[in-house]
């Protein structure tokens, strides 16, 4: 591993950047302005949702999306690579981790993944799991594919396809996460190191094409 604090760096930036989003989720553009302005730093989320206290997140607090993220990234290290059978069971174990709570140890889910991990719990095959959802859940969570597989582009497509496919079906979810986990994966490994910004579009642009082969096959 080239650089150990920037694959700290990647993760704990994706920790920070949930948890500052996370109270403004489901608001316009000119509702933020209005009670924010500029988003600088955390915010109060009682005030963007005063009037539905069920969406109330606790300041800097991150969400699901950096948990599944985390996830990830666990089941990538303890079997060296990606499987979707150990990522199920990685989320089931934090779904069922309290009987108490409906969704266990997750905060905040979405429909697409609580549809996903009810299929999971009631033991429907895991190529069956998945919703026909645009959603943009499984990219929130693919950097950990990016971090871990840098230096293999045809390995980082496979398994940023592969871990979006356990709640996605859609193709639009599917390729927006192999573009993240590129973006992720080059700027670790340093290709992007010195690339301005146009180079670094059109080397994304080559690899989404690469990606949407992979998608239609």
């Amino acid at each position: 591993m080239k650089d150990l604090d920037k694959y700290r760096g990647a993760l704990i930036g994706l920790a920070i950047g949930d948890g500052l989003g996370a109270p403004l989720e489901g608001l316009k553009a000119g509702r933020v302005k209005e009670l924010f302005g500029e988003v600088l730093g955390y915010v109060d989320p009682g005030l963007a949702w005063k009037n539905k206290p069920y969406r109330y997140r606790l300041s800097g607090a991150y969400t699901d999306d950096t948990q599944q993220a985390l996830c990830l990234a666990e089941s990538l290290v303890r079997c060296f690579g990606f499987k979707t059978e150990d990522l199920a069971r990685t989320f089931l174990q934090l779904w069922q981790a309290d009987p108490g709570l409906k969704f266990g140890a997750f905060r905040g889910i979405g429909p697409t993944f609580r549809k996903t991990m009810d299929k999971i719990s009631q033991g429907v095959n895991l190529k069956d799991a998945g919703e026909p959802s645009a959603g943009i859940g499984a990219a929130a969570r693919v950097a950990p594919v990016g971090m871990y597989f840098a230096d293999d582009p045809d390995k980082l497509i496979a398994a940023s396809l592969a871990q979006a496919l356990l709640t996605h079906k859609d193709p639009r979810p599917l390729a927006l996460s192999a573009a993240i986990a590129f973006s992720v994966g080059r700027s670790l490994s340093g290709d992007w190191d010195g690339l301005k910004a146009p180079a670094r579009i059109d080397d994304l642009i080559g690899f989404a094409l690469q990606a949407e082969k992979q998608i239609e096959q």
